[in-house]
């Protein structure tokens, strides 16, 4: 491998749309190493590499070269990148023990940079929120996450793709803003959001693999359901007595506070939605069928019990754990199911 080589495998997987295989996963590793041992790259790519790769003891060990060797040059933008990277490290535990002083400390060298870096006010905007090093502030929290908002709709219909990676976070944190303010017009907003978020989420879950992204589709998909309920079902005044109890207690969203009576699992039927929807399947010790199209075809996922009485879910002869397993590893012929969203059809839940 030369230099040449080693760069255009690296470039090749920064901007190749599709997924990789554990082969082709491990050329690009020993590029990257090329790259490193003969000093042609920045630390930013094997950081960006590992952490891809959920390897976070490296990504933090070069996300720490990669800000030493900004300071080094004087490279203020590395720097703002490298900040907000160890900043995400320490905030959310990754490759470490959680440290919300270090994270609140990067986050704030970046805002010294940038003072509206939106990844910087992002996270600090989180740490408001849940009164992580800082004393807790909603009106702080809410005040972040509506400038970063109206920027990122300002971004979006210039068609500029900068927020891309924090785009659904922005959404979904302004629809917790409007439910926190109350009122069924905010309430609606809310659900137009979260639906907003939910799309960027699917962009992102088309090629990569990150089991945080599935976990929040799910969280938005049981919001939505919880605010249609709301929307349908309660009126104004009832509205308004739930946005009282959690200004009461101080730590619950609405969403968090009615949940327990008005969260349903999907009904049995046509399904409204994709295949994302399908994380939410009946909670149901009955087994069942979900039949979809595909290319004038019909599929069917069988939901079984097996000994202890838990549900497996059988596809084309291959069983998965559960709905996250089969979204994330299911195939049809040569292509990964997640990649078909766009071409299913007609998801029904038969008993």
């Amino acid at each position: 491998m030369d230099k040449y080589c080693a760069e255009d495998i690296v470039y090749n997987w920064m901007y190749k749309e599709e997924k990789y295989t554990e082969k082709e996963y491990h050329l690009v590793e020993d590029a990257i190493k090329y790259r490193v041992k003969n000093k042609l790259m920045n630390y930013w790519e094997p950081m960006f590499y590992y952490f891809s790769r959920n390897n976070f003891k490296l990504s933090l060990l070069y996300a720490h070269k990669f800000y030493n060797n900004s300071v080094k040059k004087h490279n203020f933008s590395a720097k703002s990148s490298a900040c907000n990277w160890l900043g995400d490290h320490y905030l959310y535990g990754f490759g470490t023990v959680k440290d919300y002083k270090k994270a609140y400390i990067y986050y704030m060298e970046a805002l010294e940079i940038d003072k509206n870096d939106p990844y910087a006010l992002y996270d600090l905007a989180i740490m408001y929120k849940n009164g992580y090093y800082v004393k807790r502030d909603i009106d702080k929290y809410h005040e972040i996450i509506t400038k970063l908002f109206n920027r990122e709709n300002y971004f979006n219909s210039d068609e500029n793709d900068s927020f891309e990676s924090i785009g659904s976070e922005i959404y979904q944190h302004y629809a917790y803003c409007l439910i926190d303010k109350g009122g069924k017009t905010n309430i609606e907003k809310a659900k137009k959001y979260l639906k907003k978020s939910r799309e960027e989420i699917v962009k992102f879950l088309y090629f990569n693999d990150w089991d945080g992204s599935a976990k929040q589709l799910s969280e938005l998909d049981d919001n939505i359901v919880i605010l249609n309920n709301l929307i349908k079902e309660i009126d104004n005044s009832q509205i308004q007595h739930y946005i009282s109890i959690g200004k009461k207690s101080k730590s619950k969203r609405i969403c968090d506070i009615i949940s327990s009576e008005t969260k349903n699992c999907i009904d049995y039927g046509k399904v409204d939605g994709d295949i994302y929807t399908l994380i939410r399947l009946p909670r149901t010790n009955k087994e069942y069928q979900v039949k979809f199209s595909y290319n004038n075809n019909i599929y069917t996922i069988f939901a079984k019990k097996y000994d202890n009485n838990k549900m497996y879910y059988n596809f084309l002869n291959k069983n998965y754990r559960n709905m996250e397993e089969f979204i994330r590893n299911a195939n049809i012929g040569n292509t990964e199911i997640r990649q078909l969203i766009n071409d299913i059809k007609s998801i029904y839940i038969i008993m």
